[in-house]
């Protein structure tokens, strides 16, 4: 069995190792679930309707979902760097 000294000393009993992860768990659920509830996971593809996350830009989807740019262009093709990978998705 492999021995870990520095979580031993954190938390010396099996109560304390058990309370750490549903503490754990709890944090991490709770984060992913308000991420998921931010919609935050929409900004990751190339869908025009997560411009809409932010209430201020209901007006510019609404103009541009009826205009002629709708059928050919997305909001990511004008608005988005397109230098490089790195670039694009750390402005996303």
């Amino acid at each position: 069995m492999m021995k870990f000294p520095i979580i031993n000393r954190l938390f010396p009993s099996f109560k304390w190792k058990v309370a750490a992860v549903i503490i754990g768990g709890v944090i991490v659920g709770g984060g992913a679930l308000f991420m998921y509830m931010l919609r935050a996971h929409t900004y990751l593809g190339d869908d025009p309707a997560a411009c809409v996350n932010c209430h201020i830009m209901t007006p510019y989807y609404a103009t541009w979902f009826h205009s002629s740019h709708a059928r050919n262009a997305t909001c990511n093709d004008c608005h988005v760097p397109h230098e490089n990978a790195v670039k694009k998705w750390t402005f996303k």
